[in-house]
């Protein structure tokens, strides 16, 4: 039996985490409808508190390097991050990519659990993220519920304060689910002349880098795309801890199995706009404002919209990085 208070083995329960339990575990003979921590503990023959504990302590380490390895782009940097977006698809003044993946979690606990009901009828955080031209992760905001509609995630982060003040030189992209503003370009509903059509292809082409991000992300940490079984605390920091290790994977070149054909199954998107389209259409675009046609959408109480969740977990902007500090 390992010794849980050896900081070897809870570095080790961290990788099994992200790895084993994503990947490996899923050739053993172990049921797949059992939590996370249970297989862990089986797999490791360690108590099931002694991987939690070993869980949130690492994850909650590893994420306070966020404001180091998770960051927007220098002055200094910007117009080399700008040029190798514009070698994509020819668009100028792209500084990032943006948008929201949902990670699937069980069931929170208390009369707010349905908030985190999704609209596709899971329970889930909604994690927004920029991503840079190489698929580094530039901001995440890792605090909201599933039910949050991702302009609204936008709408209310640092992030959009900043771009619109002139912090961050530069255009998002966006997909239609944004509101088009001059600091955030969306594709064009009706494309009728050949540039409006050439726009929305160029955009569409340049806007995958944040589709890769999260399906690299995904692929690397495969937790991450199964039902996190742990608790919200430590689910908000396990998203970021693994944020943090894949723009470290990526500084570092460290290469990911079968990324080339990863990148093949996203290069027909732009061909496919039109089909895109027809998915990420939930919502209506109203005198510039987006409007989700489900209520479960809408704004969340003013706590959260302040803080976040991170508030309500126990978690400060001091104890966890999520691309949103509180103050």
């Amino acid at each position: 039996m390992w010794d849980p208070s050896v900081p070897h083995y809870t570095g080790l329960v961290f990788l099994k985490l992200f790895h084993e339990c994503g990947v490996g575990l899923l050739h053993t003979e172990i049921p797949q409808n059992i939590g996370i921590i249970l297989r862990l503990s089986d797999c490791l023959e360690i108590s099931q508190p002694a991987v939690s504990r070993c869980i949130s302590r690492v994850s909650k380490a590893v994420g306070m390097l966020g404001h180091q390895i998770i960051k927007m782009p220098a002055p200094n940097e910007t117009l080399q991050v700008m040029e190798h977006f514009k070698n994509i698809a020819d668009m100028p003044g792209i500084i990032g990519c943006i948008d929201c993946t949902h990670i699937q979690i069980t069931k929170p606990p208390g009369d707010r659990s349905e908030t985190f009901w999704n609209r596709k009828g899971k329970f889930s955080i909604n994690m927004q993220a920029v991503c840079g031209p190489q698929l580094q992760f530039f901001n995440i905001v890792a605090k909201w519920p599933g039910s949050a509609h991702d302009s609204n995630i936008f709408n209310k982060s640092r992030l959009c304060a900043e771009m619109e003040e002139g912090i961050h030189r530069g255009i998002l992209l966006g997909d239609a689910g944004y509101a088009c503003r001059n600091v955030l370009f969306t594709p064009l509903r009706n494309p009728q002349s050949v540039q409006e059509r050439r726009y929305n292809t160029a955009q569409v082409k340049t806007r995958n880098c944040i589709e890769r991000a999260f399906g690299v992300l995904k692929k690397r940490f495969a937790c991450l795309g199964k039902t996190l079984c742990i608790s919200l605390d430590n689910t908000l920091a396990v998203i970021v801890a693994a944020a943090v290790l894949h723009n470290i994977a990526i500084q570092e070149n460290i290469p990911l199995t079968d990324e080339s054909e990863m990148d093949q199954n996203h290069d027909h998107e732009a061909e496919n706009y039109s089909e895109m389209q027809a998915q990420d259409t939930e919502h209506i675009i109203f005198r510039g404002c987006i409007e989700a046609k489900d209520d479960r959408a809408s704004p969340v109480s003013p706590v959260e919209a302040e803080g976040g969740f991170g508030l309500l977990t126990g978690a400060t902007g001091d104890e966890l990085y999520d691309g949103d500090v509180t103050d």
